[in-house]
């Protein structure tokens, strides 16, 4: 009975089990004399019967394996297979018209003037008279005027920069009379080219080439965008890689800002172009879509400094110069503000504009903040100010600086600044 039992199990494992001349299981490694059948050999009887099964399985797997793959071979993997699978690179791009280029050809060709202007003053050493500071209103950009006019103003700004020299003044004059004319973007694109060769002379003349005083002069190189000119449809497309930066043209300009601190070099001229390009569509509006900024932060968890500086500035200071170093930008606050004349004595807020440029090239490198004022009426000759008339332009104030806070903060600013000039405690509140 004893043996009909052993031997069932023996069929069941399929005869791999060898027997002892005492009838003990030896299958397994080891010593099994203590090992009496019937006393305890059942785990082992177990355990030889799974393994048994897992030899099977695996024998059975290799079977099917071997069948797909002789049935269904698996495709050889080539070359032109791998390069085709690969993520192509993916370019953002944007196109503009004559009417488009001419206006951001202008724009260039007024901001390096005034880059020009202020290296002048540096180079000379003494600040200019009051009414020789260029204003807002003189920028061509910013008005809707014609050719003369344009002209005349051009005029105006190149006879404080260069004032004993003609030749300049004619150069210049001559190719903003090319970009006023000009009815293809090829003429154009020659025009921009052109005005920045004579920029970089201008510049290499005054002995200031390669100094941080030069400002923003374009010069040649390989940059991260690209320009293509289509005859056939008259206009410009410039084009960028967007998995590095981004499909948008406002983002990818702020980045490559960042980009330009990193390799401390000067924009090509397709990536001054670019700027400028950028700077048109924020005066139509547009707004940078990842708008990523940077707060004040706490005093102990700042970065870099627990005092931080506030550079101020209207908005070309900083464009020209505190925007254009990354050490520039570490532990200080770019505030952009208009600070009033003495007889004011109440500064004036700057152009929504100009603060939106700022922010451009600012990005996440800095905070940002902003100031917003308005000037109250005052009586004259010492009369009081009606109780209508007085909440009539409370309203009015309280309404504009609302406006512009909100503004100022879709732009991306850490902190905004309200002057409160001229109000009583109660209204302050």
């Amino acid at each position: 009975m004893h043996e009909d039992r052993l031997f069932s199990v023996d069929r069941l494992v399929g005869g791999d089990i060898q027997w002892c001349q005492r009838g003990r299981c030896c299958g397994l490694p080891g010593d099994c004399s203590g090992c009496v059948c019937g006393r305890g050999c059942l785990s082992i009887i177990f355990c030889c019967y799974f393994s048994r099964m897992r030899k099977h399985r695996r024998a059975s797997m290799t079977t099917d394996f071997s069948m797909t793959e002789k049935y269904h071979p698996a495709p050889e993997i080539r070359a032109n297979d791998i390069k085709e699978a690969s993520n192509p690179v993916r370019q953002g791009q944007v196109s503009a018209g004559v009417g488009t280029l001419r206006q951001v050809s202008l724009s260039l060709l007024q901001d390096l003037l005034l880059n020009l202007y202020n290296v002048n003053i540096k180079i000379n050493g003494h600040a200019p008279p009051a009414d020789s500071l260029p204003s807002p209103a003189d920028h061509v950009g910013m008005t809707s005027a014609g050719a003369d006019q344009v002209q005349r103003q051009l005029k105006l700004g190149l006879l404080k920069i260069f004032p004993q020299d003609p030749g300049k003044v004619e150069t210049f004059l001559s190719l903003g009379q090319v970009i006023m004319t000009a009815s293809s973007v090829r003429q154009l694109i020659d025009a921009v080219y052109r005005v920045v060769r004579v920029g970089v002379g201008v510049v290499r003349e005054w002995g200031v080439a390669g100094q941080d005083r030069e400002g923003v002069v374009p010069c040649e190189g390989v940059g991260h965008i690209n320009l293509e000119t289509e005859e056939e449809a008259n206009c410009v497309r410039l084009s960028w890689d967007a998995h590095k930066f981004s499909t948008n043209l406002l983002d990818t300009v702020s980045a490559v800002c960042q980009a330009l601190r990193d390799e401390r070099r000067q924009p090509t001229p397709v990536e001054y172009l670019a700027v400028q390009m950028a700077y048109h569509l924020l005066d139509k509006g547009q707004q940078m879509i990842d708008s990523r900024h940077r707060p004040l932060g706490c005093p102990g968890f700042r970065p870099h400094s627990n005092t931080q500086l506030a550079l101020t500035d209207s908005g070309y200071g900083h464009l020209l110069g505190s925007t254009r170093r990354s050490e520039w930008l570490q532990g200080v606050v770019i505030h952009v503000q208009t600070i009033g004349s003495l007889e004011d004595k109440v500064d004036s807020a700057p152009s929504l504009y100009d603060f939106a440029k700022v922010r451009l090239h600012v990005g996440d490198a800095a905070p940002t903040t902003f100031f917003v004022s308005r000037k109250l009426v005052r009586a004259r000759d010492g009369e009081a100010l009606s109780g209508e008339v007085w909440e009539s332009e409370l309203s009015k104030m309280v309404q504009m600086m609302s406006a512009s806070l909100s503004a100022a903060f879709s732009q991306g600013a850490a902190v905004c600044h309200v002057s409160m000039a001229n109000l009583t405690t109660p209204h302050r509140l």
